[in-house]
């Protein structure tokens, strides 16, 4: 389950860099997350994800529209830059 927790979050924190002043609603259409039979933006999966951050200072929220902070900027890019680390290069 803690891979699926750091996923999520990672996404989220690439979602309100993708989104600055994005509000709760605004990031679960663009995660394309959705619950329920009416598929309605699953914002509760947002706010837990955003919750975790925001503890973190890595995104910071105001009148209800949601920033990442320099320091969120800087963990994106080092998530980005181990994941492209991590992927083979091709043989010659």
């Amino acid at each position: 389950m803690e891979k699926g927790v750091d996923r999520d979050t990672e996404m989220v924190l690439d979602a309100v860099d993708r989104n600055p002043g994005a509000t709760l609603s605004d990031l679960a259409r663009a995660l394309d997350w959705k619950f329920g039979m009416r598929q309605e933006p699953n914002v509760n999966r947002v706010r837990r994800n955003l919750e975790r951050l925001q503890k973190e200072k890595l995104v910071t929220e105001k009148l209800g529209r949601w920033r990442i902070t320099s320091a969120g900027g800087k963990e994106l890019n080092a998530i980005e830059i181990g994941r492209a680390s991590s992927v083979p290069l091709p043989l010659h």
